[in-house]
């Protein structure tokens, strides 16, 4: 993960309050995990705190810490809504451009948050994005989330 985008991290959370976290459509087992590791390091650092899903994840990784605070946008469209719209960072996981959030692409684009792109698929839609790290050689985007808490000297804190 590139140092000046570390740092630009570290910067853009000093002093913020709201935060989403926001992954694509039809979440895997890397999008929900990617997702609740930067929302388990963030919590308590920020005063509100958001992981928002396009749609319902399946039950087999209900089990993981905060899971259950996940809001579903086609459970809960206005309350999604007003999320997003009231975040000053939107951390987008796990996907490369924003079609892969259905029908919440339009909000995410008119949202005047700062939006952040960790991911590791090929040929990021970086136009899209105030800030982009896209690496095709890790594993997993939980892998740079790993990476980035890590590089941020927050070792102690990951759960």
């Amino acid at each position: 993960m590139d140092l000046s985008f570390i740092k630009s991290i570290k910067t853009l959370l000093n002093g913020v309050h709201n935060v989403a976290i926001v992954s694509h459509y039809n979440p895997d087992g890397d999008a929900v995990g990617s997702c609740l590791g930067l929302y388990n390091y963030l919590l308590g650092k920020v005063s509100d705190l958001q992981v928002v899903l396009p749609n319902d994840f399946p039950d087999f990784l209900k089990w993981m810490h905060g899971a259950d605070k996940i809001k579903i946008y086609s459970q809960q469209e206005n309350l999604v809504e007003q999320i997003l719209n009231k975040a000053d960072i939107i951390f987008c996981l796990d996907f490369n451009n924003l079609a892969r959030v259905s029908k919440m692409e339009s909000i995410l684009q008119k949202s005047p948050a700062k939006k952040v792109l960790i991911d590791h698929h090929v040929q990021p839609e970086c136009a899209s994005f105030d800030f982009v790290s896209s690496v095709i050689e890790v594993s997993s985007t939980s892998e740079m989330v790993f990476e980035l808490i890590k590089s941020i000297k927050a070792e102690t804190e990951i759960i």
